[in-house]
């Protein structure tokens, strides 16, 4: 359950307050069993619905939440290499320009 709050803490930190709203709105408040907090949690995650259905068969409120936690870490090593990229993009781009500024001359130019 850690693992989970931590992620949605972050999601919390990281968007618009509005956001969090909605979820809170659509999702209702954050369940403090462990057995609903699973399903809970795997509702609100961007995720398949045939992923989540892997959720039903599961009697074990343990077992779900390793799986729940198992998308968590996929989805957090996904954003987190897309934002790599998109940190190393925006960084190529101001190196570029610095380089046409300094350089007196433009790419732009023929």
């Amino acid at each position: 359950m850690a693992r989970c709050r931590e992620f949605l803490d972050q999601l919390e930190l990281g968007t618009a307050p509005w956001i969090v709203q909605r979820l809170s709105n659509t999702y209702g408040r954050i369940p403090t069993d462990v057995s609903s907090f699973s399903f809970w949690v795997a509702s609100v995650l961007p995720i398949d619905d045939h992923e989540k259905a892997k959720l039903l068969p599961i009697r074990s409120p343990r077992l779900r939440l390793l799986l729940v936690v198992h998308w968590i870490e996929q989805l957090s090593n996904h954003w987190y290499k897309a934002f790599s990229l998109l940190r190393l993009a925006k960084t190529m781009l101001l190196l570029i320009g610095l380089f046409v500024f300094f350089s007196g001359d433009s790419i732009f130019r023929r």
